[in-house]
């Protein structure tokens, strides 16, 4: 079952059923709400719309010319402003608009990504982008998928764009620990050495979406991989468990929570 396909569409790539790192983070964590989006997953929201136009503009900055274009600065509340809005849609037939303000937003991030001395060297590495990796857990047989933003030739290095508020080494942390980005590294790392390689490298490169665009590149410890690879374990388990069960619990214990270092203690 092992696969590499370097050209899957998008939309047949997430039509195909199997366990993905997104939905992963959920069954590791409330299978209940995991069950819910399985069920009815969600739509993809402006933000996300946003995120995936600023990856494409960075890793396939021709692709995204050939499906986007500028759209003209014009007051659609006017009959002239509707006449050169109406006139550029027919004149660029499957092509999506962009306003001027997010294309200039995307340059800046483009920009400060390629000029960053360790980002812009691994995002200027011959590879391929949006790789889509098939294969199977051995643990619990289930198929599983990933989309790999960009796939060196050299050395086999997953190099993954996130977007973020904030660059720094404290912010992003946070940002890693929010949203379980540790099993996403450890998930992709280990469905790459299943199709055949062996030293996998997984690199994050975040560049911020607003001046002054700070860039920050991290690489996760083996410690913290391994804690990324327990969770994605866990997660494949409950979903297996439950859907034999058919039971989806979300948390229904009484919670008990520690006062954190930070909290002082009232008086």
């Amino acid at each position: 079952m092992p696969e590499i396909i370097y050209d899957m569409a998008e939309a047949d790539y997430r039509a195909a059923p199997c366990r993905n790192a997104s939905s992963l983070k959920d069954w590791a964590s409330n299978p209940q709400r995991a069950k819910a989006k399985e069920d009815a997953p969600d739509k993809a929201t402006p933000a996300m719309i946003t995120g995936r136009m600023v990856h494409q503009f960075v890793l396939e900055p021709k692709r995204f010319k050939k499906e986007h274009f500028l759209a003209p600065d014009c007051k659609r509340n006017t009959k002239a402003g509707r006449e050169l809005w109406e006139a550029t849609l027919a004149a660029n037939p499957k092509r999506t608009p962009v306003m001027e303000k997010d294309w200039v937003q995307f340059e800046c991030m483009r920009e400060a990504a390629l000029a960053h001395p360790k980002g812009g060297a691994y995002l200027k590495m011959k590879g391929k982008t949006e790789v889509s990796i098939f294969w199977e857990d051995e643990a619990t047989g289930q198929p599983c998928k990933g989309r790999i933003d960009k796939l060196t030739d050299r050395g086999g290095i997953i190099v993954d764009l996130k977007t973020c508020q904030d660059a720094s080494p404290r912010a992003v942390a946070r940002q890693v620990n929010m949203f379980n980005y540790a099993l996403q590294a450890a998930f992709y790392t280990d469905g790459l050495m299943a199709n055949g390689f062996d030293d996998v490298q997984f690199i994050f490169v975040f560049v911020e979406k607003t001046a002054p665009w700070s860039v920050s590149v991290v690489q996760l410890s083996d410690d913290y991989l391994a804690a990324g690879r327990k969770s994605y374990y866990k997660a494949l388990e409950n979903h297996k468990a439950c859907h034999v069960a058919d039971c989806f619990p979300g948390w229904d214990e009484i919670i008990t929570l520690e006062r954190p270092k930070w909290v002082e203690p009232w008086e």
